[in-house]
Order: structure tokens, then sequence, then C-alpha cells
């Protein structure tokens, strides 16, 4: 749809303030029209301008502003792109651009605008978000087999948008030409005003002729719109521009902002009576697409009021007896940069919502968010079929949350903006409590952790509940409570309904093992397999390492248990193989710890790696004791590990000497390493040795010739190293 609601048009306004004596009298045309509010005859008008001189960045950047304005995403791509390529870009304009080039469907390029931007202005986290999640775009693209989308039969050429429950139907808001809508048209949409419209429902995606609701609409200027019911549908809170009794109220900008306001049902004269603004209206700025909750108690909307998160953020209002709190920013779990719009409410506590600053397909997409532990969070993008790389709003859907309507200006539609139905596969939840296995009593603050979910604390009650999760899927579960020992369990979604479980946890009465995979040179590692065994049973206990890299086990006194630690290959031709560590409680007391730290390194073919102090004496080439160790404790347990792997054993000197003598000192080196790690079982056919001398320097400290090396000693150390190079792993 065009701005009025949508965009909300929050533009500085500054009317084009350049010097005037400088500008054409197209131009000074032009900007009298944007400071009315005529944008379309602003762009017509700076259109002929831009043609006539193509180098008239000033004309360009006020036509590619016109064009965002009244969402003419075509149009905004091209005047902002020639804008972003200029020498010396604004900053605005390449976000513009990017925005833009997303919005027509040009997520690769935009992204690379984005990145540009990034660069430009490094704390604006719109566009970081969409450079470090563009992997995630793929994955939105691919639609949502939860959803299955719809146009209805009352969409027309004109705008049909923002549906909401009524009865036996639904109210939505619309400029159509019929049943007496309003024929004046506003200059900054160049359109008709918005009414309010009742259509009765015949089945999922068929309506009666939409008839304009009675009572609420006595103005002939202005904007209606974006409405919410009682539950009884007595009371409606809906958005209009500021107009009162016939008079407008005007800001300081000598804009009409929008507001809220009240009516209440009268049956007898079947119409709506007593309009009232919302008590924290204000003239300076938006109020607009009020939410109700079922008890109609709590009032989702959206302002644009200074102290916010950005352009609009989503507000929540609590009604204290018959009076409205004021209204409490939702805060950045919720809102962003950007443009935050159209808050829903649905009868389960999700909160939906449009946004164009969290990560999106282009224009604004539909979000979803839940309360859980006291805050907003886990806000999901609902992805296609929902969102599109246009302007994706207006999302409703019935008390069982299974059909439902979105608003969308996607290609395709029949006007600027259309209604869809949707069907909805319904999201599940694991829900139970948790408890002392001895006492059976119930353990609050326990900590859920379910892999790819925010985690979660169980209540007071000790009970919990993980939404939302797929049907079918089996998911781990992993409860844990200072005092006591961790469980795991596996939970399989059913077809319907949500899985309950009750989780038993056991005091830590025994002996407990801590075992901590790390992933050398990059920290904690999430996803290894770590396998316990019971050396005296055979009983073996599985489990996968979270966030903190970690696993814990309860022990019994006087046992042995072996420890085995793998990970999934991190690519292929890399393997992190397996480690194996033993453990013994023999002669420990119960309750008592222990801690196993294990590192996994991946290994790839074609890598070199660096035998770590792997020294030689001056001139000779014959292992010493330190380097025998060194080769033990490195390369053998490789070797052994990965049985078919075979190797170049390469060693290098320093610039010092002559190239010929430490070519021929190198390759002896590594001839004697490999004799050495032959001697310890090691077969030959797995290993070639290979001398480098100073051909392969790993700091430029060269010393040949003419040239003198300023190079201190330890840097010349750093280039006498031993290595080798994986030829093949497996």
């Amino acid at each position: 749809m065009k701005p009025i609601y949508k965009s909300i048009i929050l533009l500085l306004f500054v009317f084009f303030a350049t010097d005037l004596s400088a500008q054409s009298g197209a131009e000074k045309a032009a900007n009298r029209a944007f400071a009315d509010f005529k944008f379309n005859r602003t762009i017509e008008i700076l259109q002929n301008v831009v043609d006539k001189n193509p180098n008239n960045l000033i004309a360009k950047e006020k036509l590619a502003d016109a064009y965002r304005i009244v969402n003419n995403t075509e149009g905004a791509e091209v005047m902002y792109g020639a804008l972003a390529i200029a020498s010396s870009p604004k900053p605005s304009n390449v976000f513009y651009y990017a925005q833009f080039l997303k919005s027509n469907g040009k997520y690769e390029e935009a992204t690379k605008y984005f990145d540009i931007y990034n660069k430009l202005m490094p704390n604006d986290v719109r566009a970081n978000e969409n450079v470090t999640n563009a992997s995630k775009m793929e994955s939105l693209l691919s639609v949502n087999t939860a959803y299955s989308l719809s146009p209805i039969n009352i969409n027309t050429s004109a705008w049909e948008f923002s549906p909401v429950y009524f009865k036996d139907g639904i109210v939505f808001v619309s400029n159509r030409g019929k049943d007496g809508a309003i024929k004046r048209i506003d200059n900054w949409t160049n359109s008709r005003f918005f009414d309010l419209f009742y259509a009765k429902k015949i089945s999922d995606n068929v309506f009666d002729d939409a008839k304009k609701i009675k009572g609420i609409q006595p103005n002939r200027k202005y904007h209606d719109g974006s409405a919410t019911f009682s539950a009884d549908f007595n009371e409606i809170y809906f958005t209009r521009n500021n107009y009162i009794k016939s008079k407008t109220q005007k800001s300081a900008d000598g804009v009409v902002k929008l507001e809220v306001f009240k009516a209440t049902y009268n049956s007898v004269e079947n119409k709506w009576v007593d309009i009232t603004p919302f008590a924290f209206n204000n003239k300076e700025y938006n109020i607009a697409h009020p939410t109700l909750s079922k008890d109609g108690k709590t009032m989702y909307f959206i302002l644009d009021m200074p102290g916010g998160e950005g352009e609009t953020d989503v507000y929540v209002s609590y009604k204290e007896g018959s009076n409205w709190g004021a209204p409490i920013n939702l805060g950045k779990q919720i809102n962003t940069a950007g443009r935050e719009m159209f808050p829903y409410i649905a009868e389960d506590g999700s909160l939906f919502f449009s946004s164009d600053g969290w990560m999106g397909l282009g224009g604004l997409d539909v979000f979803e968010a839940r309360y859980e532990n006291g805050k907003w969070g886990n806000t999901e993008n609902l992805g296609a079929p929902i969102n599109s790389s246009k302007d994706d709003f207006g999302y409703v859907m019935n008390s069982e949350g299974k059909l439902g309507y979105v608003s969308s200006n996607r290609e395709g539609g029949s006007g600027e903006d259309d209604i869809y139905s949707f069907t909805r596969q319904v999201k599940q939840c694991i829900e139970g409590f948790v408890y002392d296995e001895k006492s059976k009593e119930r353990i609050a603050d326990a900590k859920i952790e379910i892999i790819n979910m925010t985690d979660l604390t169980s209540n007071a009650k000790g009970e919990f509940k993980a939404c939302p999760l797929k049907a079918g899927m089996k998911y781990q579960v992993t409860v844990s409570k200072k005092g006591y020992r961790n469980n795991i369990i596996e939970v399989s979604i059913p077809s319907s309904g949500n899985a309950k479980v009750e989780i038993p946890l056991k005091k830590k009465e025994n002996i407990d093992l801590t075992v901590t995979v790390t992933e050398k040179d990059k920290g904690l590692m999430k996803g290894a397999l770590i396998t316990l065994t019971d050396k005296k049973t055979g009983r073996t206990f599985p489990c996968k390492t979270l966030e903190d890299g970690s696993c814990i086990f309860g022990l019994q006194p006087n046992s042995n248990y072996e420890v085995t630690v793998t990970a999934p290959n991190p690519k292929e031709g890399c393997s992190y193989g397996s480690e194996v560590r033993q453990v013994t409680t023999i002669g420990k007391a119960a309750p008592s710890n222990i801690y196993e730290q294990v590192t996994l390194v991946a290994l790839c073919e074609g890598e070199i790696v660096e035998i770590p102090n792997i020294y030689y004496d001056l001139n000779k080439f014959n292992i010493r004791p330190d380097a025998a160790q060194q080769l033990d404790n490195f390369v053998v347990p490789i070797m052994n590990k990965y049985p078919n792997m075979i190797i170049e054993l390469r060693s290098h000197t320093d610039c010092r000497a002559t190239i010929a003598y430490n070519a021929k000192l190198s390759q002896n080196r590594a001839t004697s390493a490999v004799a050495y790690l032959i001697s310890r079982g090691l077969s030959a056919s797995r290993m070639t040795a290979k001398g480098y001398g100073e051909s392969e320097l790993k700091n430029g400290c060269a010393c040949e010739g003419t040239v003198k090396s300023k190079c201190t000693e330890l840097e010349h150390q750093q280039n006498r190293r031993t290595e080798f190079k994986i030829i093949r792993l497996r």
C-alpha cells in the first residue's frame, strides 16, 4: 500500500532546503509540491528534470526520496543506485539502495551494498544484520510448508489490507470506489481516503460484498483504518488521522498525524457511536495499529515518539480499572532501528508484527515473538510464503491458530495491497515439570536446554513450556540445576498436541565427571559426542555437548570408565578423529568431582601441521631426546589414530649457511625424523622425507649474498622447524 499507513512517512521534512537561487523553476515547483505532500506531482516534475540533466545529483536525490515515500520500489532503486555509485556517496543513499534492491528480489546485490553501508556506518545494526545473516536468506526463501496461502475474493484494483475477525466475517481497510466510499483524493497518496469495511464470510477465501461499517466514519476528509475489537465485539479501537469533531489537529511540522480512537457498538441503531480519542494520543507523533488481548486488558500499538529504538516501535499499555496505563516500549527484543508495524497479539500470547529492521526478504516482513521468563524473545521470521520481497503485514489468525489472513503488495495480486487467507500447521511444544527424583518435590529455576532454542528456566512450580517445535521431530532436552546431576532425555513431538514430560533430577550423591571439549585454537566445542563406557558392565552413556562444550556424568565409586570423544567431520577431506581417556573412581569418595578436558584437532588433506619444539644441535641432524619426546607424543598418536594416513615429513632451516648446505642439512634432519618414527613401529610406506632448506622462510629473514639480515635469534628460530603435510587422511 502507499505510505500513509504502512510507512507513516517518518521523514525529516527538509522540504529540499537547498539554495533556491541555484534552482530551476521546475525544481522550485517540485519543492512546493513536496511541501504540500503532493509526492506524485513531485515525481512527475523531477523525472523530467533528471531526464534532461542526468548529472543533477540534487534532483536525483529529491526524486529518489519521493519514489521512496510513495513506495515505488523500482523507481527508488534506479535513483538511489545512481547516487550510491557516485563518488563519496551519502551513507543514507547507499542504505536505501540496498533496501530497494532487496525489495525487488536482488538479494546478492543488496548484500553487497549493505556491506558497503556497514563499513560507512558500522554502528547501524540493520545493515550488520543483513550482512552477517545473509546465509539465512536461502532458508527464508524456502517455502515454509506449515503455511498455505491463497488470495480472497474481495480484493480489487484498489487497496485492501489489515483484516481482523469480526463476528461472522472480517473488517478490513480499503479505499475502493464502492458503497459510497469517499471520492476526495489525498494529495499524499494520490488516491481515495481509507475507510473500514465489513464482509461476511462464506468460506475461507469467499466473502459477500463488502459494506462500509456504519457510524465510525462521519469524516469525509481523512483516513480510517487498522482496527481491533473486544472479545464481545462491543468495543473497537481503530487508527485515524487526528480528526475530532470535524477539526484536524496538526503537528508542529504541519502534518495531521495518526492517532488511536475508541467507539462502542449501539445494537439498537446498529452502528458505532461515542468516538473518543485514546488517552495518550499526541498531535506531535503517530500512534497507530492497535491490537487487544483476548481479556481486553492489554493493548499493543506502534509509536514514533522520541526515545524509542527506531523509526516506529511497538509499545504496550495495560488497563488499570477503566483507564489505560502509560505506553511501555517493548525494547530491543522486538524493536530495531527500522520500522516495527502492525502488531497482533494472538490468543496463545504470541506477538506477530511486521518489520524492516530484522533480517527479512525485503520491505516489511512478518515476524513472531514469544514472551518467556519475563521478557520478549525468540523473534522468528515466518519466511515464504507468508513473506515476500515486497511488503507483508496485517497478520491475524483464528483462536485455534490454524487459519488466518495476511496483507501484501506482492507481485500477482489484484491491486496495490491485497488480502490473502492462509492455513497454518500449529506449532507444538514440549511442556512439563522438573522434580526431585527422591523427594518428588518440584524444582524451581532448573535450566532447560534444547538445541537451537533459547534456554528456559522452570518456574516456581517447576513447570516449563518450550515452543515452537515441529511435529514428528525428536529433540534432546538437557535439564540442569546446581546440586543435581544433569538429566538428558529425548522427546518426540506427536502429530498433534504437545509433548508432555516429567523430568526427574537426582541430587549429587555420587562422583561427578565433567568432560569439556575444545577445538584447537577455537575454544569450546558444541556438537561433540562424548560416550562414557562403564568397563565393568559395558553400558554406554552418550551425550552431545552444547554451547558450554561439556557434559556431566554420574560415576559409581570403585569403578573404571573409558571416555571417547568424537565430532562430525568439519568438512570434506577433514576429520577430528577421536580421543580416548581412561577414568577411575578407585580411591575416591562420594560426593566428589573429576574433570577431564579434551582438545580435538581438525586435520585436513593437504594441510601442513607444524610439530612443536623439535630442536637439533647446531649443524647436526640426529634426534635429540627432547625431539624424540615430541615425535612420540605428537606424531605417533596421530599416525596411529589414522592408520591410512600418508604424510610428507618436512624439515626447514634458517637462512644462515649456504643454500646448498641448508638443503642437505634439512634433508638429513627430515630423513632422521622419519627413521625415528619407523623405529616406533610406523610403516615406512606411509612417510616420505623432504628437506626444504631455507627455501620456505616464514618471516622474510633472508641473508644470502649481499642481503644482511637484521632478524633476532628468536626470529631465525621460527624458520628452523619440522612439520608434516597430510597427503592422505583416510
